[in-house]
């Protein structure tokens, strides 16, 4: 899998997008290869593999070009049922939320808390303006394997400095914000699932266009519906971090000292 500037930047916009409800169209047109889904939940349907999972086919004689499902057919989607969480085992066997893991049978199971406690020495972390107008946004992309998720800490250039801000009283996607997002896939920019910091408390002792440093504390990160629902899912996952020390992008110049005045 590549992990290119570039796919890693379009899959963090999609990302965003997602976290805070944004429209994909004020992201670039960022979520155009998701048309047709429930938002982000999930993967594409047609993204999996050919000749993994179970063997359900569509007749293609009489289309030598037709797409053949090679695993299982729900409704008009290509899926796989030991992963899908809207069809885990069977088909419209849903998870309890799409941000839970499907094992290949009911009951799923929130992924294990992956946010980490220490983003100080992310490689590839930036700030960047290209996700949508207005905002700074530090990315640290988080890797596990071949699952590639991120964590985005969100600012304008009067944001405060030294000062504890209370996520709880941000109505997002008003900055400065907090958000993650789980199993993102570079290549089709689809992200599974979208979290906000709902609680805790962010406190910058840096930032600017280049780069943020400081710290989150107390974060509790909710799973949010998608594209047109940033609210909590009902049943949704949630993750808990106690400290989160983040240094993201390049660090500010220092500012110039004042040397004495002249007589």
């Amino acid at each position: 899998m590549s992990r290119s500037a570039p796919s890693l930047l379009r899959a963090f916009a999609w990302t965003a997008c997602i976290s805070l409800a944004i429209a994909p169209a004020a992201c670039g047109g960022a979520g155009d290869d998701n048309d047709g889904d429930d938002g982000g939940a999930g993967a594409p349907a047609d993204s999996a593999a050919p000749g993994a999972g179970d063997a359900s086919t569509r007749d293609a004689a009489a289309e030598p070009d037709a797409f053949v499902c090679t695993l299982t057919t729900c409704g008009d989607a290509c899926v796989d049922t030991a992963t899908d969480s809207a069809h885990c085992g069977g088909c419209d066997m849903a998870c309890d939320s799409p941000g839970q893991i499907c094992s290949g049978a009911l009951p799923c199971a929130c992924p294990p808390e992956w946010v980490p406690s220490d983003l100080t020495a992310t490689p590839g972390s930036e700030v960047t303006t290209d996700l949508f107008p207005g905002l700074l946004v530090g990315v640290a992309p988080v890797f596990d394997g071949d699952l590639v998720s991120a964590v985005l800490v969100a600012f304008v250039d009067d944001t405060p400095v030294d000062t504890d801000i209370d996520l709880a009283a941000i109505t997002a996607p008003e900055p400065p914000f907090v958000a993650a997002a789980h199993d993102v896939d570079i290549d089709t920019n689809a992200v599974h699932t979208p979290y906000l910091a709902t609680s805790g408390t962010l406190h910058f002792t840096e930032r600017c266009a280049a780069g943020a440093r400081g710290s989150v504390t107390g974060a509790v990160f909710v799973e949010v519906g998608g594209v047109t629902d940033p609210s909590p899912v009902e049943g949704g996952c949630q993750i808990e971090v106690a400290t989160i020390d983040f240094a993201l992008g390049q660090p500010c110049a220092a500012e110039p000292v004042a040397g004495p005045a002249s007589r």
